[in-house]
């Protein structure tokens, strides 16, 4: 059962390069409230002197930071490398995102929100939200979208095996969005949502 009962918490999941951000988007558009932890985790790489100084502690600073600041892509080169060191900063981590989005959650005079989780399924986190959805996309366009942001084909490759098999993901969901194609059709799966149960 959902922590916030007198409100609708929607959670909104997939893999990665599966165009979350971009529905996430398109619910706000819609006028819903929109929380994404992937912003809450590049502030909190900003301002948060606790985890600031905990990840420097762990690595070698010329290994995370560029222009005396950290760098997300940085991290992801380790993390996604090692499964223990992905275990140390998500067990860092996770508590302080989780405090942060609920607190906006419970701040906020928006009736309903949607909340961006990308490891929603992997962290058993079904019950803090009334219903869940996925984002679906073929692992074929999920890796062309990865190397279109640079990276190699093996870097996209061992980021999508690293995380929990979409299909899983789809099968858990309440929901499933499809965006495999364009953004329009994704933005239309997004609106007839809200106009059928908002």
């Amino acid at each position: 059962m959902s922590q916030f009962p007198v409100k609708s918490v929607i959670g909104l999941t997939g893999g990665i390069a599966c165009g979350k951000s971009t529905a996430l988007k398109f619910f706000m558009e819609s006028g819903i409230g929109t929380i994404s932890t992937d912003d809450i985790v590049a502030r909190l790489y900003r301002e948060n002197e606790e985890l600031i100084d905990a990840v420097s502690s762990r690595w070698n600073s010329r290994d995370i930071f560029e222009d005396g600041k950290i760098a997300k892509s940085k991290i992801a080169q380790i993390i996604f490398n090692s499964k223990a060191e992905r275990e140390w900063l998500e067990s860092i981590i996770h508590p302080i995102v989780r405090k942060e989005w609920t607190d906006i959650v419970s701040k906020s005079d928006k009736k309903t929100q949607v909340v961006e989780i990308p490891l929603l399924f992997e962290k058993e986190m079904q019950a803090d939200f009334q219903w869940v959805i996925a984002v679906y996309a073929s692992i074929e366009v999920r890796q062309v979208r990865l190397e279109q942001r640079g990276l190699t084909k093996e870097e996209a490759c061992l980021r999508i095996k690293n995380q929990l098999p979409l299909e899983e993901k789809v099968r858990h969901a309440d929901f499933v969005f499809l965006a495999n194609s364009s953004e329009s059709f994704l933005k239309r799966q997004v609106h007839n949502f809200v106009k059928n149960f908002f």
